[in-house]
């Protein structure tokens, strides 16, 4: 290893150790760290980027990164299922459904694997990829009422 690998590395393992320090309590009271690398959220300003990526621009950006605001906590790994008991569970990727889920929201703006199948687990939790789901999903940023967070206005605290 060079002089400036080494550099590199211990800048990274560094700023892995900074992070590692930050995480939710769960971890410090003996939650995996696997569950919080999971249960990690981007940014603000990283949701907005992919969501202007992906097409959103105007009225339509500000209201689309509220919605995953509102929906997922900005969490990409997040799920939640729809139980037929009419409960919802929250849940990460990986982890096992509950019993009786009769569908799930997943990842940023928790797209519903029934309503919209043509949208893979892969693509609805990778950010980038699930806001052009989004866009396709809301007609080009013109219609949010898919989201029911939309519909009952809790996206609305987070413009």
């Amino acid at each position: 290893m060079t002089d400036r690998e080494a550099t590199i590395f211990g800048l990274a393992l560094g700023a892995f150790g900074v992070w590692l320090m930050t995480r939710p309590r769960e971890v410090a009271e003996g939650g995996s760290l696997w569950q919080s690398l999971l249960s990690s959220r981007i940014s603000r300003d990283e949701a907005t980027r992919y969501a202007t990526a992906a097409g959103f621009q105007g009225d339509a950006l500000a209201i689309v990164v509220a919605i995953a605001q509102a929906e997922s906590g900005l969490r990409p790994l997040v799920i939640a299922d729809n139980l037929t008991s009419g409960e919802a569970s929250v849940r990460y990727r990986g982890d096992p459904p509950p019993e009786g889920v009769s569908s799930s929201d997943r990842g940023i703006l928790q797209i519903n694997d029934r309503w919209h199948p043509e949208v893979t687990d892969d693509e609805a939790f990778d950010p980038a990829a699930a806001f052009v789901a989004g866009y396709a999903v809301s007609h080009s940023g013109s219609d949010f009422t898919p989201w029911s967070t939309y519909k009952n206005g809790a996206y609305q605290r987070f413009l």
